[in-house]
């Protein structure tokens, strides 16, 4: 291993952000093992509050959740499998119905990669648990993942609030307003905290674009590993395409519901700016789009999306 190559990965962003497609890109990279959000079926309870980061290292540090020798919770393992299942990428595929041989797994490969969304807006605690396993000769790398809030928001609203169901639009407009702001404050904090970290730190931080990550995916990916010192071989390159192609296992039946979830999806089509813009523009109302714009403005313009 070269000194300084970072062997320990996170990946944060805001629930539909194109966070899978990223999580892909590593597991192109057959050195790599990827664990899916772990912190949705954590044992230690609500995975929204500081538990959660405590989750992620314990992935990080191949200490997996195990109550008699079996996944703690039961429906984590087939979780974490479904990214392995529906990309077609490395021949082998980690063996999670076990939780010893998934460690031991863990414990053989050169990189482990944690994508998790549910730790918006807490990189300083999550950071702060980090710091101890942190050095310079062997860094973990913390990639935040941005996109558009509106785009962002737009989408959560289709598949994730439940609450919407039956709310009137007072009613409705409120819940966007504090999701609104619980996202856009989040990923602000977090970019703030992720300027503070340097290398000689034990950390690498790394900004990506949801927009960025669509119109170059390779080369975006390709500095990413440049960054943290990871070998790009030409096989990895060639699984990248296939990722970026949206090239699934054929063997394999892709749900609706899967692929709604940025599991095998062409990104050709979303590849222009016009694209990108006319999902949330025909998906918001221009209130909505006035509550997003009125609470996320400071994150808009730090993140360049707008002048």
């Amino acid at each position: 291993m070269a000194v300084g190559e970072a062997t320990r990965v996170v990946i944060t962003a805001p629930g539909r952000s194109g966070s899978t497609l990223l999580q892909s890109a590593f597991i192109a990279s057959c050195d790599a093992i990827t664990f899916f959000e772990p912190c949705l079926h954590s044992p230690l309870g609500d995975v929204r509050r500081e538990q959660c980061a405590e989750q992620i290292v314990r992935f990080l540090m191949c200490k997996l959740p195990a109550k008699h020798g079996h996944w703690d919770r039961p429906p984590m393992r087939r979780w974490l499998q479904t990214p392995y299942l529906h990309v077609k990428s490395c021949p082998s595929i980690p063996p999670f119905d076990s939780v010893e041989e998934a460690t031991a797994w863990c414990e053989q490969s050169r990189h482990v990669v944690v994508k998790e969304i549910r730790v918006i807006g807490q990189l300083s605690k999550l950071v702060s648990r980090l710091q101890p396993i942190a050095s310079p000769s062997d860094p973990i790398a913390i990639i935040q993942l941005v996109r558009d809030p509106r785009a962002t928001l737009a989408s959560q609203r289709r598949l994730l609030w439940h609450g919407l169901r039956g709310a009137n639009a007072h009613q409705s407009n409120e819940i966007l307003r504090r999701v609104a702001k619980r996202t856009c404050g989040g990923m602000l904090a977090d970019s703030r905290k992720g300027s503070m970290l340097h290398r000689r730190h034990g950390f690498v931080f790394m900004r990506v674009r949801y927009e960025d990550l669509i119109a170059n995916f390779t080369r975006v990916v390709d500095t990413l590993y440049h960054r943290m010192g990871w070998q790009i071989s030409f096989s990895t390159h060639e699984r990248l395409k296939m990722v970026a192609l949206g090239r699934c296992d054929k063997s394999v039946e892709v749900t609706r519901q899967q692929i709604d979830y940025s599991i095998c999806r062409d990104i050709s089509a979303a590849q222009n700016s016009t694209g990108l813009k006319k999902n949330w523009t025909t998906a918001l109302t221009r209130r909505e789009q006035g509550i997003i714009h009125k609470v996320c403005a400071p994150a808009m313009h730090h993140f360049g999306y707008l002048h």
